[in-house]
């Protein structure tokens, strides 16, 4: 409160702390913005300018000193990097800092108009000095200038689907959690722990998905081609079952609820945990950026495999992982040709008219700004029941998917009080390509748009969705915050625009694929305690 009734009259779209609703905070943001309004590109142009020569001599001198150590930059930002793995390179910092330059650990910089060129001069003195003292106590490695330098990373431009993720997670800690993909295998038998560490790190090392990580702008994905997984291990083998239930639980839940740093990296996690001598767990985590659902059974698989090779010595078969990067350039592709234009007609004659607000009825007023705190019910539709939802389908020529998707649009109808209904149905992009080998963020979200008339048979209805289904599978590479950009819609605090709901066939893996020599499997989902989205 600051002594008046006065409050904001919509939401806020985005701030990072609580002392940006300063009234001091807020005038000096809006004094910064008129002063770069006034002021015209002249104003980044010039500390662009300023930035890149510094970089530039920078890069220079640290070359001729043969280390490894450079510097890279976008407009005024930069940031110092190592080209090989340092093993103490974050003293590199430090000195940094004795030196009179604050600097957070390999996180980007900025030039501001602040700073003079006395201050330029100062930052670059620094450096040399940090960097020489590193050299005089040999915690720098001297390259060779006549031997190339090993490329240990590669760089790939993101796709839309991934941009739209990593500008959801600038919102902060709780958006990016809930973007957290993880599951638990219940291994039962005698482990061989050390061949299922190997399989771990192995299985994820094999997809250039996985060994990713960001940079500072979300337009590249930086793949490191000498990662290796790290996992721990964490016995409760002496433990009582009480406590051993309850750690496993807490353990379980900080897997979902830890979130990831996406320009530093890792962005997948593993866990081995030892309940007694004939069961433990692999508790397996990755960020919603470079994994999705389907690829959770591409890893799975690949582990099962290695670690029967390595605990048995019984060979099996590992598929070629096809590469995220021929993914990326397929859907670049495609945003460059005539398909495009198709699957945008498709799309915008499906949202043509006036488009629809979904109203939940809910137990509490919306907060202004969404947040993002969650919970998962499981609930196990009876055999009966399950059955009984497969006869409709066959009957009606649909499938078992189409059956519940429709139900869930009709209950979603009947509680809002609304027939013009649209719910998000996630689409692997593994299958558009073909490739079963896939592993990264290859979905895309389908707004399913339709009319439910309660007094309409149920299984005209199913036979409408089967139609809407199949004509979005279809045009299912046209992204949706492609769509959301060109239909604009009204943007309402606390809503989620166009899909505040998602129906997702979350299916067993399957089995058949999966093969541990000598132990039983058991795959299960991990719940999280955050959300994207309403109802899902």
């Amino acid at each position: 409160s600051f002594g008046d009734d006065s409050f904001p009259e919509v939401g806020v779209t985005y701030f990072a702390g609580t002392f940006v609703r300063h009234p001091l905070a807020l005038a000096a943001a809006h004094a910064a913005l008129t002063h770069m309004e006034t002021s015209g590109p002249e104003l980044q142009q010039g500390l662009n300018d300023i930035t890149r020569d510094m970089v530039d001599e920078l890069n220079a001198w640290l070359k001729r000193q043969h280390v490894s150590l450079k510097f890279v930059h976008f407009g005024s930002l930069f940031k110092p990097k190592f080209t090989r793995t340092e093993p103490f390179g974050d003293i590199f910092f430090a000195y940094m800092r004795h030196a009179g330059v604050h600097v957070w650990d390999a996180r980007p910089c900025f030039l501001t108009e602040a700073h003079s060129q006395d201050d330029v001069a100062f930052i670059m003195t620094a450096v040399r000095q940090s960097v020489e003292r590193m050299l005089a106590a040999d915690l720098l490695t001297v390259i060779d200038s006549d031997t190339p330098e090993p490329k240990h990373v590669s760089e790939l431009a993101t796709t839309e689907a991934q941009r739209e993720i990593w500008a959801a997670t600038l919102m902060g800690d709780e958006a990016s959690r809930a973007y957290n993909e993880s599951v638990t295998l219940a291994l039962s038998g005698k482990v061989d722990l050390d061949a299922l560490i190997t399989a771990a790190q192995e299985g994820v090392a094999r997809h250039e998905s996985l060994r990713g990580h960001f940079d500072a702008s979300g337009d590249v994905m930086i793949i490191d081609n000498n990662f290796e997984l790290d996992v721990p291990i964490v016995d409760l083998s002496a433990q009582d079952v009480t406590a051993r239930t309850a750690e496993r639980a807490r353990l379980t839940e900080d897997e979902t609820s830890t979130a990831f740093d996406l320009l530093e990296g890792p962005l997948v996690r593993a866990r081995v945990v030892v309940l007694d001598p004939d069961n433990c767990l692999l508790l397996l985590t990755a960020h919603h950026t470079v994994c999705d659902g389907f690829s959770i059974d591409v890893v799975v698989r690949d582990i099962g495999a290695v670690y029967t090779d390595r605990a048995t010595g019984e060979r099996m078969p590992l598929k070629t992982p096809y590469p995220f990067s021929a993914f990326a350039a397929e859907e670049k592709r495609r945003f460059t040709s005539g398909d495009f234009a198709v699957d945008e007609a498709y799309w915008l004659d499906q949202f043509k008219g006036t488009l629809p607000v979904l109203e939940i009825p809910v137990d509490r007023e919306r907060p202004p700004v969404k947040t993002y705190r969650g919970h998962r019910i499981d609930i196990k539709i009876p055999d009966d029941i399950t059955r009984g939802l497969k006869r409709v389908g066959s009957e009606a020529g649909s499938t078992f998917v189409n059956v519940l998707l429709s139900a869930f649009k009709v209950f979603i109808s009947r509680m809002s009080g609304q027939p013009d209904v649209v719910v998000g149905l996630p689409a692997a992009g593994q299958m558009s390509v073909g490739q079963d080998s896939l592993v990264g963020h290859c979905v895309n979200l389908l707004p399913l748009r339709s009319h439910v008339d309660l007094s309409e048979p149920y299984v005209d209805y199913l036979r409408t969705i089967r139609s809407t289904l199949l004509g979005a599978y279809e045009h299912q590479w046209y992204t949706f915050g492609t769509l959301i950009s060109k239909l604009n819609p009204l943007r309402i605090p606390g809503h989620i625009p166009l899909i505040p709901v998602i129906f997702n066939i979350d299916q067993s893996i399957d089995m058949g694929d999966i093969f541990f020599k000598g132990l039983q499997l058991e795959f299960l989902s991990n719940p999280g305690n955050f959300e994207n989205f309403e109802f899902v």
